[in-house]
């Protein structure tokens, strides 16, 4: 992890803390935007509830 990275996970937990979490993931977005993003990482598909 480089350091710009670190300090972008510390400036996420920081307002990540005092936010909700929708508000802190656009936070979180807005402040990586600028950066060339990494390969996307394998996350399962959101599945739709079937109750």
């Amino acid at each position: 992890m480089t350091r710009r990275a670190d300090l972008l996970k510390l400036k996420f937990e920081m307002a990540y803390r005092g936010m909700p979490k929708d508000k802190a993931e656009a936070r979180f977005t807005e402040i990586v935007a600028p950066v060339p993003a990494p390969p996307p990482s394998p996350a399962p598909a959101p599945v739709p509830a079937s109750k």
